[in-house]
């Protein structure tokens, strides 16, 4: 990734007070962040896509696999809605790469999905710490 992405900050209402899921959350903010960069500069768009999804990859079984365990260790109650949104992610994150991959194998342009696959990273990763994962937070804090 660039230094000037490094650079980049994750909004404070993003952060949950957790340093490991922060510290997630904050790569997951910066790899969408060099998405967006790739997007409108023109350059290797379709490589940053697909370097989304290997990063993905492995976000999902950390991030995903992070949070529960803290979710299991201090019996947060809303466990099952939380992994329930986590499974909803993987299968649009599997979706997208579905049609990533077709589009590439066919040698067809991957903008338009490219666009589309940012716009969804960027609402999910937003609207989901600011209201899943905070609820997860308070709750685990008051416990740790």
């Amino acid at each position: 990734m660039e230094d000037r992405d490094q650079n980049q900050e994750i909004p404070n209402d993003m952060n949950l007070g957790i340093r490991d899921l922060d510290d997630q959350h904050k790569a997951f903010f910066l790899h969408v962040v060099g998405l967006r960069r790739a997007l409108t500069e023109g350059s290797g768009g379709r490589e940053k896509l697909m370097q989304t999804f290997r990063f993905l990859d492995t976000f999902i079984e950390e991030h995903f696999s992070a949070e529960e365990k803290y979710m299991r260790r201090y019996s947060y109650p809303g466990i099952l809605l939380h992994k329930t949104e986590h499974q909803a992610f993987i299968r649009s994150v599997a979706e997208f790469k579905h049609a990533a991959l077709d589009l590439d194998g066919r040698g067809e342009v991957t903008s338009f999905l490219t666009i589309e696959v940012m716009r969804h990273l960027e609402q999910w990763l937003t609207e989901h710490i600011r209201t899943i994962d905070r609820k997860m937070s308070v709750f685990l804090l008051e416990r740790m």
